[in-house]
């Protein structure tokens, strides 16, 4: 038998183990089945009824003539039970002399049984040494990758297939099979044998139906005799199988890890009771044996951890003390707020002093604890007790807790990086004669800034002025001008300042503050772009025509001087009322004479501009999946929040969004022209294959068609929807939802670290190069940028970093982005939390996006939140029905207006109750009744509306989305 055998066999169709192997490093290894697959080619054993003490379920083993042929002892045991014979007609003598190892290694297992149990239990595998692992990740046995963890099923983490974007994931699941790695971490990885590749129910099926050899039933019953015992064999395949899982279990909606299509139900019939709970996935090992040539396509592969390459993941953990038990004073348990992170042992000098005499005063208490070791041997790992934050619930002590856990640096700025500042004299800074001399001075030009009202950190200006001749031609146009803070004046590399900068990478909006990456004298003085002040910046100005089309771009150092600071709203307005004659009370103030109503033309210009742009991008196949962001209205005195709303991004936000794209579009042509090795550029790779076509299939079945997955074709079927009317916007963000599953991150990359100028695409704007440049107060990446451009206009000289340096801070930037992220998501939830535990029970509509079960989720049209609906939290009359391809549910409710039935599936629109759960910050949601005819779904809202024409119609149907 193959020396695989220990750690689960190379699987080839034809043996698996369902529990450890004999000789591995665990153990519990009793339990080995060793199955023949039906494709392949082997000889049956199976000895017979009786053969062990009467006991015929000893002898039910298979082996195939492949394991046979390597002439290793094969260490088997059936169900536990050993087994003294197996019979072939044809090998008799060798079949005995098999039976004979197989009860000598049996009869070895019952004399350790004692000294086993004296053992500690291991949980987890020894990892292995770095020799091994080099040799696995260069032979190919090894993957590596970065894992992710479902929040809401921690036994189920991911990592992406090398395979290919038409690959599923690859699924890690159970605590034993993670091996102690967390969400982030760079892990190495084996790949499970075949027998437990997770099945795709629905390929699985189709499978069956169409695509099965037709002479598989003749070939099924002329081995009928020999294989009579399989049925059986099986059923205790998967109850050992269940039991080696018991703890564990996989969402539906979650095995495909990035897809929004449902997961395989494999027992589901229609109208089944909830109380029947159904395996959330199958593995091939449960199938009939006669199945078990399924095609890969049809399975997702399954890994095992075999080590941690590098540990991303902080260890940190918010979290609650308790008891470990009531005896117990040694050591306390740590319960963290992510169930993502292990619980942990605190020993008891670390504990607050009193904490054994009163656990329970110190249960309100959230504390901050990091995990100092994790052995093999222990279900929770060992950690220290950092801080006690306060009390769980209050704003400030969650707040803090998420920046350490996230590892956000909230230091002051040490003496050492504000030395690298300019001095500022009591006249305020001044630019010096000989820096003016080296820059183009714009500041003649009336130059503004559009930003949110409470921006202090102005990085970006724009400009417009007519043009005689853009084209060399005589062709009228304009001069656009997109000016940029020029930070890398004050930051220069390899100083202290830039190395704060660096490591930070980013700043990091919170819904009551900023973090921000540089200090505050560099952000909201030196570099921000104020109005009435002179400022250094880098300019990028493109000649173009009424249409967009651009003909010339001129790039260089500049200096300007704002004239006012319009917000988003200043400059709505004068979109939205092109003829009023604004007053100067109404606008902020305008420096130089400059009037209101040249500031108001300016901005029309700029708009008209920006909306031929973006009509051409849109051509051009750029795609936008809008993800909604909350905006919170905070108490003056406490800043606690008041009220909550979706941030609607208009056309004074679409005007600069415009700009910005279409300077970073043009720096990144720049700087990768003349640095063809060292350019910092930003690429988004295309989306998930396998998933994007789940996505595009999922919502073909909603009625809303995608015919094709290139950007530009799920840009235009998304065109219909871009609407200012609750129900285009409702089926957009639907929509977006939907196929973001399938999207993969843009990252940062220096284009020396990758094989062909091919992978700079951004899938998104559909564009061969982008970069971004256009924040360079709040993004590390962007000073890089500046550099670049700076010693590709002959500024100064190019940097020397090589380009794994480079290679290296674009990945950093990567991760602390997607940290920054993941933060300012988490603060918006903790301040949604606090605000419905204030306000009490809250309705609001939404739209169901996913079926389960036991729940659903619903989108909130009004917060643009997501929020699961529990079945056992609704007071119904008796147990739903489950209906299958796609997943409904049938509620029956019973209320003061009668007995009635609701249908949940996709997409149906539902009223939705929010209300407090008696852990500070959680909520639930529950939802109101409604029969069957006043549960419409968007699909058909949607057909109404159109056969109704539109137009006044969309207010009806407006109301029925809102509050």
């Amino acid at each position: 038998m193959r020396s695989q055998i220990d750690s689960g066999l190379d699987f080839g169709g034809s043996i698996f183990s369902p529990n450890v192997g004999p000789d591995s490093n665990e153990t519990a290894c009793a339990n080995w089945f060793v199955v023949a697959s039906h494709a392949c080619s082997r000889r049956i054993y199976r000895a017979p009824s009786g053969s062990y003490n009467g006991s015929s379920k000893a002898a039910k083993v298979f082996w195939t003539a492949e394991s046979d042929q390597l002439g290793e002892e094969p260490k088997l045991i059936a169900q536990g039970s050993p087994v003294f014979q197996l019979i072939d007609p044809k090998m008799d003598k060798e079949a005995q002399q098999k039976a004979q190892i197989i009860r000598s290694y049996s009869l070895s297992q019952q004399r350790q049984n004692s000294t086993q149990r004296a053992r500690p239990i291991s949980f987890f595998k020894p990892y292995m040494n770095e020799s091994e692992l080099r040799q696995g990740l260069e032979k190919g046995t090894i993957i590596q990758g970065a894992i992710r963890i479902n929040q809401r099923k921690y036994e189920e983490a991911f990592i992406n297939n090398p395979e290919g974007s038409d690959q599923a994931d690859i699924a890690i699941l159970g605590m034993p099979d993670r091996n102690r790695a967390l969400h982030g971490d760079v892990v190495a990885v084996c790949i499970r044998p075949r027998a437990f590749w997770v099945v795709n129910e629905e390929l699985y099926k189709e499978w069956k139906k169409e695509c099965r050899p037709k002479n598989l039933k003749k070939e099924n019953e002329s081995m009928s005799e020999e294989l009579v015992e399989v049925p059986e064999l099986l059923s205790e395949i998967i109850s050992a199988v269940s039991d080696m899982n018991a703890g564990d279990s996989v969402a539906d909606d979650m095995v495909v890890a990035s897809t929004s299509a449902e997961s395989p139900n494999v027992q589901q019939t229609a109208g089944r009771d909830k109380t029947k709970k159904k395996p959330a996935y199958r593995i091939l090992s449960q199938l009939p044996l006669d199945e078990w040539d399924v095609p890969d396509s049809c399975l997702q592969k399954t890994a095992e951890v075999v080590g941690i390459l590098e540990k991303k993941n902080s260890r940190l953990a918010t979290g609650k003390l308790e008891l470990a038990t009531a005896a117990q004073r040694q050591w306390a348990k740590f319960s963290p707020s992510d169930s993502r992170i292990p619980r942990m042992m605190i020993e008891a000098s670390q504990l607050p002093h009193d904490f054994f005499d009163r656990p329970q005063d110190f249960a309100k208490f959230l504390f901050v604890a990091k995990i100092a070791d994790w052995p093999e041997n222990s279900v929770m790992a060992c950690g220290n007790l950092e801080k006690q934050l306060g009390l769980a619930g209050d704003i400030d002590a969650e707040t803090e807790g998420l920046l350490i856990t996230n590892e956000i640096d909230t230091r002051e700025f040490s003496e050492d990086v504000v030395a690298c500042l300019p001095s500022i004299p009591e006249s305020g800074w001044q630019i010096s004669e000989e820096e003016l001399g080296k820059r183009r001075d714009l500041r003649d030009e009336i130059i503004f800034t559009i930003d949110p009202k409470t921006a202090r950190d102005l990085d970006d200006a724009l400009s417009v002025i007519p043009c005689d001749d853009v084209n060399g031609a005589g062709l009228p146009g304009w001069e656009v001008g997109v000016h940029i803070a020029d930070v890398s004046y004050f930051v220069h590399e390899n100083t202290v300042l830039d190395e704060w900068a660096s490591q930070r990478a980013n700043s990091v909006y919170l819904v009551q503050e900023v973090i921000p990456m540089l200090p505050r004298l560099l952000c909201e003085e030196l570099c921000s772009l104020n109005a009435g002040v002179d400022r250094l910046t880098f300019s990028v100005i493109f000649k173009m025509d009424e249409n967009g089309d651009v003909y010339d771009e001129w790039f260089g150092r500049s200096v300007i001087r704002s004239r006012v600071k319009l917000t988003y709203e200043h400059a709505q307005d004068f979109i939205e009322n092109p003829d009023k004659d604004f007053m100067e009370n109404e606008m902020p103030e305008i420096s130089d004479s400059v009037t209101v109503h040249q500031i108001k033309e300016k901005v029309l210009q700029l708009d008209r501009l920006a909306k031929a742009l973006r009509a051409k991008r849109r051509q051009y196949g750029s795609l936008q999946l809008d993800q909604p962001k909350l905006k919170f209205a905070l108490d003056d005195d406490n800043k606690m929040p008041i009220g909550v709303s979706i941030y609607q991004a208009k056309d004074s936000n679409r005007l600069v969004e415009e700009f910005m794209l279409l300077a970073n579009m043009a720096v990144a042509r720049k700087i990768e022209r003349h640095y063809r090795k060292t350019a910092l550029l930003r690429m988004h790779p295309p989306p998930k294959a396998k998933v994007l076509k789940e996505s595009v299939t999922l919502c073909n079945s909603i009625g809303f068609p995608i015919n094709g997955t290139s950007s530009q074709q799920l840009s235009s079927a998304l065109a219909p929807f871009r609407s200012n009317s609750q129900l285009m916007r409702s089926i957009n963000q639907v929509l977006s939802l939907i196929l973001m599953k399938a999207m993969e991150l843009a990252r940062y990359f220096c284009t020396g670290s990758v094989k062909s100028q091919s992978a700079y695409h951004h899938f998104a704007l559909n564009v061969p190069f982008y970069t971004h440049f256009t924040s360079p107060i709040r993004r590390y990446p962007d000073i890089i940028v500046h550099r670049s451009l700076a010693a590709a206009l002959g500024y100064c000289e190019p940097s020397e970093r090589s380009v794994e340096q480079i290679q290296k801070i674009a990945e950093h930037c990567n991760d602390k982005k997607l940290i920054a992220k993941k933060v300012s998501e988490s603060s918006a939830e903790l301040f949604f939390g606090v605000l419905i535990h204030r306000v009490g029970p809250t309705e609001a509509k939404g739209v169901v996006v996913n079926v389960l079960d036991a729940a659903f989720d619903v989108l909130l049209f009004k917060y643009g939140v997501i929020k699961r609906v529990y079945i056992n939290t609704l007071e119904m009359r008796q147990a739903p029905s489950i209906l299958e391809n796609p997943n409904r549910l049938i509620l029956y409710w019973e209320t003061e207006d009668g007995t009635f039935e609701q249908l949940i599936q996709m997409c149906t629109v539902v009223e939705v109750i929010l209300s407090k759960l008696p852990e500070p910050t959680k909520f639930q949601a529950v939802i109101k009744p409604r029969p069957i005819k006043d549960s419409p779904t968007l699909m058909q809202m949607y057909i109404k509306q159109q056969s109704s024409g539109g137009g006044s119609a969309d207010l009806n149907f407006d109301s029925l989305l809102l509050d």
